[in-house]
């Protein structure tokens, strides 16, 4: 190996390819080979020292390699821990940088990048200037913004096949690297819990996908805790069932607050219609009160001592450190599933048949229904 101006030369200075990850262009005086986690560490001249995390994939440079179309390299076990960050009672005084983030490293080659139009049109633009200078068309500016960029997506499944989380990354030719915080479906989302993994690599391009790699394994090994070992698949299967409900419980709310918005624009729509003063309001008031109902078990309030949303949020924050999920965070989680499921019905049934039904009506009294939002929901059907 060697290292010099940016460069790296795995075959004796006779092959060299460039580093473009922040290096400077400067000659690196002394290099060092990390032999446990396979760091090189290259020390400058008056810039400091830069440190390429687990170089290992270098290793597996050859032609053979270039030849393909894509190729994720042999990925290293990646530590689940908890971060934290308690620098108290350390004196005034203590060493602190950014330590990495949780995570697992998927380096990649990609043989042939994806050239856009409007790098196609900046080329054509620099081969053209001295002579007679090239200026696009309006149609094909167009073109160019409305240019649906092909993209590579990684697919991450656990030892069942199940898929843990989709990560997409620019297609550009070259050696690359990108990371996964272990986040399960999203950035963040739960953690996954440490066990055995594959990663494929596809290309989509105008919504066709190709497989570019097949599964590679990997491994996500749980550091130890002091707390003793969790049981983190029960845990993960818990965290699931929580953030499951509490997606149903923001649905639930946004239809109550939905609900009486259309309320509120019935009531006032009233006013200007040539109608007897007390039309429909006994109808509205009743809605009201059973919507109000329906909200103080979900949301809460209306002298409500808990409510659905405060248990399961209770059930999601207990704790945050490595631990098994408590039996108060399961009896709360329980409790609030049970509030949501009675109360399901009742709700669904004033979403879907009542209020419709009242809209309705006000229709037929000669009112105008609008949405105030931009969902394009009807307000109710024939």
């Amino acid at each position: 190996y060697g290292i010099s101006k940016s460069a790296l030369s795995r075959f004796a200075g006779t092959n060299w390819f460039k580093l473009e990850a922040g290096v400077p262009t400067i000659p690196f005086r002394d290099i060092e080979l990390h032999p446990q986690d396979h760091d090189l560490v290259g020390a400058s001249f008056g810039r400091g020292f830069y440190v390429l995390d687990n170089y290992s994939a270098l290793r597996d440079l050859s032609k053979e390699l270039a030849a393909k179309d894509a190729e994720i390299f042999d990925i290293k076990d990646a530590l689940f821990y908890v971060p934290q960050s308690n620098l108290n009672y350390q004196g005034e005084v203590h060493f602190r940088t950014k330590n990495p983030e949780p995570s697992v490293h998927f380096d990649y080659y990609v043989k042939d990048g994806f050239e856009s139009l409007k790098s196609k049109r900046v080329k054509k633009q620099k081969a053209s200037e001295g002579g007679n200078y090239y200026y696009p068309s309006e149609e094909e500016l167009r073109a160019e913004r409305e240019e649906v960029k092909p993209e590579l997506v990684f697919t991450i499944y656990d030892s069942e096949g199940n898929i843990m989380r989709k990560m997409t990354s620019a297609w550009k030719k070259g050696y690359h690297r990108t990371s996964w915080n272990f986040g399960y479906l999203s950035e963040r989302g739960t953690k996954v819990p440490p066990g055995a993994y594959t990663v494929a690599l596809d290309k989509n391009e105008n919504g066709v996908f190709t497989r570019l790699v097949e599964p590679k394994p990997f491994n996500v090994v749980s550091l130890p805790n002091a707390l003793g070992t969790p049981k983190h698949k029960e845990n993960f299967e818990f965290v699931k069932q929580v953030t499951s409900l509490n997606t149903e419980l923001g649905a639930a709310r946004g239809k109550i607050n939905d609900m009486n918005e259309r309320l509120k624009l019935i009531k006032s729509g009233l006013s200007a219609l040539p109608v007897e003063g007390n039309t429909m309001l006994e109808k509205i008031a009743a809605a009201q009160d059973e919507i109000n109902a329906v909200a103080k078990v979900i949301v809460g309030g209306f002298g409500a001592k808990n409510s659905a949303n405060s248990r399961l949020s209770f059930a999601r924050y207990a704790n945050y450190a490595q631990v098994d999920i408590t039996g108060t965070q399961k009896e709360q989680y329980n409790l609030a599933n049970k509030m949501f499921t009675d109360v399901s019905p009742k709700l669904n049934y004033l979403f879907d048949v009542q209020l419709p039904a009242l809209e309705k009506e006000f229709v037929e009294l000669g009112g105008t229904l609008y949405n105030k939002g931009n969902s394009g929901r009807s307000w109710y059907e024939e």
